[in-house]
């Protein structure tokens, strides 16, 4: 990557338009944006988070500008959201090298022996095209400014993503993520710079590469650039515009934090305040690891996606609830995941959460195995598309239909309708009707934080989950299969028609059976399962099982590995 790197005197003696004086003005540098300078200068890809009015993507193309009028051969792509906003761009860039005096034009080397001053060359470089889509120099450099769906095909030495926060299907045509694809070999190309600036727009994709990048999963250089770096922006202005704009809207303009810009940003379907709360008070993972598909087997690796909240407990009512995605094999570069969570039913506290990419067949599978661990749990199945082909693995894996939930016992699709039709239809139905409704009920619990506890991941999905067009839905780029696992389970959990079919078994002077939720009473010298009213003990299977083997006896001893040295290497899940 080849820059110009003392360029501020330069673009010191460049010009803007001054919205608040509506006057052509000097471009002085704050000493924010004097370090925004080096930053740009010094590292191959940055993405940057600002408040509006910070003059940052002004200073990007001015100094766009300078290397293009410094250096021969220099490509600058900018891409904006709309034709208008590009055709915006570069009238403001054209503007600053209007603003130049006459003798700066000229210039098309830096001193050898003076760096930051220019000296006059041997000939005149000077603009050859400036219309509304292309400066191009004499020197053969240019810059070009579109809109970001016609960004494809061009080799640059800098690609400039203006307010990629906003570059979305609705309102550019094409994803931001869809534009870095086609983007990227470009600048591998020509071993280029790539900057994407913006200010926030909820917890979309530019959230997400923003995120990576601070987290320094990403190849991207994380800058900020808040209220209180803007040296003309005062705390009464602050004040004044929350009274003006309300809370949400002054975070999201001019954020004190970089934190504060995305939660106020966007059109978030659930309470941020409730959601900060849940953030604050996220669950705390007692143990992480692999579900082994050939075996009972659990796996330690930090890496998992089986993760446990607390240990399963001895005579306690479990709901699994499963969001099924397509599974690994289908055309989407990030296709969405299943997510399965399992609540305990007394407290609706969530305990564990399996979330995998796995094909529905094989799920339905697992979810067996699962369901058992957790004393033959209520399943709760969403049945949509993919979710038949998991009913029926589950069923197929020998689990009693009885403890499957079945949607017409509970959700009438008429009002006229009989809550059981002649055909069970297991699973839960996501309908044009159930759909809001659901989402609307898990919106409800959460602003009255009625609902215990979320993962870290859950909140980050909630938080993503946006209104879009009038339907709540993920942002770009982000996923909703916990979104919706969370919606389902917690309608259904907190719905009292629920239980009048899939009754709470509490015990009382009865035990537990030791092997599932139902119970055994005493009748003289015999013990007699609540459900079966066989005679069983407690170490017994419970009937329902006789034609499920486990090998290995390894239902009560999976594989723990690290964190209990007793039963080499294996814990007890209870």
């Amino acid at each position: 990557m080849q820059l110009i790197v003392d360029t501020q005197k330069l673009i010191e003696k460049m010009q803007l338009f001054d919205k608040r004086s509506g006057q052509w003005i000097f471009f002085n540098l704050w000493p924010r944006q004097v370090e925004f300078l080096e930053v740009m200068h010094n590292n191959r890809k940055v993405i940057i988070v600002k408040k509006r009015q910070t003059g940052l993507s002004q200073l990007t193309g001015a100094d766009s500008l300078s290397q293009c009028m410094i250096l021969s051969n220099f490509t600058v792509l900018i891409l904006s959201k709309s034709g208008p906003d590009a055709k915006e761009y570069l009238n403001r860039v054209s503007g600053m090298y209007n603003s130049l005096p006459p003798e700066l034009k000229g210039q098309c080397q830096l001193s050898p022996d003076q760096v930051g001053t220019f000296k006059i060359g041997s000939r005149t470089i000077t603009l050859t095209k400036d219309n509304a889509e292309l400066m191009q120099f004499e020197n053969g450099s240019r810059i070009l400014s579109l809109p970001a769906n016609r960004g494809a095909g061009f080799t640059a030495d800098r690609v400039v993503i203006d307010e990629g926060a906003f570059i979305t299907k609705s309102e550019s045509h094409i994803s931001l993520e869809t534009v870095l694809q086609r983007v990227e070999p470009t600048l591998d190309k020509a071993k280029g710079q790539l900057i994407i600036i913006s200010t926030a727009n909820g917890m979309n994709t530019f959230y997400e590469y923003y995120k990576s990048a601070k987290a320094g999963l990403k190849k991207f250089y994380a800058f900020f650039f808040s209220c209180w770096e803007d040296p003309t922006f005062t705390p009464e202005e602050r004040e004044q515009k929350v009274k003006d704009f309300g809370e949400d809207h002054t975070n999201q303009e001019y954020p004190r934090t970089d934190r504060e810009a995305f939660l106020s940003s966007g059109r978030p379907r659930f309470d941020a305040k409730s959601l900060q709360h849940y953030e604050e008070t996220a669950l705390k993972e007692f143990w992480r690891g692999f579900l082994m598909q050939d075996s009972e087997a659990l796996v330690k690796d930090d890496k998992g996606d089986f993760v446990l909240y607390e240990r399963i407990q001895k005579r306690t009512q479990y709901a699994i609830i499963t969001d099924v995605s397509e599974g690994i094999e289908n055309e989407l570069k990030d296709p969405d995941y299943s997510d399965v969570k399992i609540i305990k039913i007394s407290d609706l506290t969530q305990v564990a959460n399996y979330h995998c990419r796995i094909e529905p067949e094989q799920l339905g599978i697992q979810l067996a195995k699962i369901g058992r661990w957790y004393n033959n749990a209520y399943q709760i199945v969403e049945r949509n598309n993919h979710g038949l082909t998991t009913l029926t693995a589950l069923k197929n894996a020998d689990y009693p239909e009885n403890l499957i939930f079945e949607h017409d016992l509970v959700k009438k699709e008429q009002q006229d309708s009989e809550y059981r039709s002649p055909s069970p239809r297991l699973g839960w139905m996501t309908t044009k009707t159930t759909r809001p409704l659901i989402i609307n009920n898990l919106a409800n619990l959460i602003l009255k934080r009625e609902i215990p506890a979320f993962s870290k991941e859950d909140v980050e999905e909630l938080f993503s989950f946006v209104i879009i067009n009038g339907k709540a839905q993920a942002s770009e780029g982000a996923h909703d299969d916990r979104v919706m696992c969370l919606a389902i389970g917690y309608y259904l959990l907190t719905l009292e028609i629920f239980y009048m079919h899939y009754p709470v078994r509490e015990p009382g002077s009865n035990e537990s059976c030791e092997n599932c939720q139902y119970f055994i009473y005493q009748e003289g010298e015999k013990s007699i399962c609540t459900e079966s009213k066989a005679n069983r003990k407690f170490t017994d299977w419970c009937i329902l099982w006789t034609e499920f083997d486990y090998d290995d006896n390894e239902f009560s001893r999976l594989s723990f590995s690290g964190q209990d040295d007793e039963y080499n290497g294996y814990m007890p899940m209870r």
